[in-house]
């Protein structure tokens, strides 16, 4: 048979699984490194942070104390509590949180989302990235929740799965992404050809050759993807097949005045 001449193609893996650098928000016109929720404390709550701004008016006009706590009895210092020599520092390793609304910088999402992201966030700060993925799971299993908030959510369980690190839940969340439609054009393809490198590397070469094929339409230049699916291709027997998308790598890399391999030139004929 005419196959039987065949050099073996190898698969080249281009980017690894962790190659994916998601740089898109929901908004395609704008990109942000990071989600950061945020939120504000609420008017009547205490001061614990002493961080509200005052106006100091005299000792004679009536006010109410510069520490807005209620574990500093004091009036007069400027921060209650100060580094000395009893090892007490009200500043040193210490983080106070408190929210009365919440956002989510760098993309629009309703404010139940928002606010809910808020102990995902937290838990994911402390390292305990098991919570913070139970939380943001709980978030994306809403079957009506909207497709902004989706984004964000699964943003956010790629991130966790890195930590983690979770290849599975990456794999998922990534999956998720790409098929959002919210993805910057160059982060899509990126995401498209590390699910790829994934489903290769899990053994799903159906699931690896679709996404090749996938990133071949995303980017019309890129020959490495083509011999990537023709080499799963004639690794399953398709034999045919490979050779088409082999002479199309072929013709990518004429095209562009790139140096062509020998194995592609066997293979293509």
């Amino acid at each position: 048979m005419r196959s039987a001449k065949y050099g073996l193609l190898l698969l080249t893996v281009a980017i690894a699984d962790g190659g994916f650098a998601q740089s898109a928000a929901p908004d395609k016109k704008q990109k942000v490194e990071e989600i950061v929720v945020e939120g504000r404390r609420k008017p009547d709550e205490p001061d614990l942070t002493n961080s509200e701004l005052m106006v100091v008016t005299g000792s004679r006009v009536m006010r109410r104390s510069l520490q807005n706590s209620p574990h500093i009895a004091s009036a007069t210092t400027f921060a209650g509590l100060t580094p000395d020599d009893s090892g007490v520092d009200a500043f040193k390793n210490t983080r106070t949180r408190r929210w009365k609304s919440c956002k989510v910088s760098g993309a629009e999402v309703t404010k139940v989302t928002a606010c809910a992201l808020v102990a995902v966030d937290k838990a994911f700060d402390e390292g305990n990235y098991r919570r913070a993925q139970s939380l943001a799971l709980a978030i994306a299993q809403n079957p009506k929740l909207p497709i902004e908030d989706r984004f964000v959510t699964q943003s956010y369980l790629y991130r966790i799965a890195e930590a983690i690190p979770d290849r599975s839940a990456k794999r998922s969340a990534l999956t998720e992404l790409v098929g959002s439609g919210l993805l910057a054009p160059i982060d899509k393809l990126s995401a498209v050809r590390t699910l790829a490198s994934m489903a290769f590397r899990d053994g799903d070469k159906g699931s690896a050759l679709a996404l090749y094929q996938r990133a071949g339409e995303l980017d019309p230049d890129d020959a490495q993807v083509r011999i990537n699916a023709a080499a799963i291709l004639q690794n399953v027997g398709r034999h045919e097949e490979a050779r088409l998308h082999v002479r199309e790598a072929v013709s990518i890399a004429q095209r562009n005045g790139k140096q062509i391999p020998r194995s592609w030139l066997e293979n293509s004929r």
